[in-house]
């Protein structure tokens, strides 16, 4: 179970692990750490329907996210829940705006760490808190030429877990951003479907 920083108070803390994508995609790149490679993102199919997340040291598979246009979209997680499917809409759940009926920027997800929450934030792009607690963000993103993800130290034992969050959510902001650029620019309709 994630356990805060915030109840004991540092006097230095360590500075966030800085993960830099070594492309503009979230899809098909290495995250870099102090210009080493420590994991690999690979969608392999043009279809976008199943991505590896890979640790490098280890080459280790992490995780495993499966689109699919009839049944639920999946999450293996080789080291979590006995290696069984979970239905990704089930792991990563969007709330619902209670004033509006549309989907909100906070998205849930229930892991064996705890409960978080992933929020857009004007400030980060896209940021991971405990569940409840908006005090100090987890993980982050800053977007920029290439991509930086963000990870305090103290959540680093499962980043396996993060990481496809970061993945699935900011493609799916990508998706809606190029969606939003192609309609104003086009008036033609993007049949491609999103899987998130």
């Amino acid at each position: 179970m994630y356990h805060s920083g915030s109840q004991v108070t540092l006097v230095n803390p360590q500075p966030p692990v800085e993960l830099v994508c070594s492309k503009n995609s979230v899809l098909n790149t290495l995250l870099l750490r102090d210009g080493k490679p420590y994991y690999s993102i690979s969608t392999l199919d043009k279809s976008v329907s199943c991505t590896r997340i890979t640790d490098l040291r280890t080459q280790e598979l992490l995780v495993t996210i499966q689109r699919r246009w009839v049944a639920s979209d999946t999450i293996t997680f080789t080291q979590r829940y006995g290696g069984e499917k979970l239905k990704l809409k089930e792991w990563l759940r969007n709330s619902e705006s209670q004033e509006t009926d549309l989907p909100s920027s906070i998205w849930h997800v229930s892991t064996g760490n705890g409960n978080f929450m992933w929020k857009s934030d004007a400030q980060t792009r896209l940021a991971l808190y405990p569940e409840g607690s908006l005090d100090r963000p987890l993980a982050w993103i800053k977007a920029g030429a290439s991509a930086s993800f963000f990870i305090q130290r103290d959540a680093e034992s499962f980043i396996d877990e993060i990481l496809p969050g970061f993945v699935i959510l900011e493609q799916e902001m990508r998706e809606k951003e190029k969606r939003m650029g192609l309609f104003y620019s086009e008036p033609t309709i993007n049949p491609r479907r999103v899987f998130f």
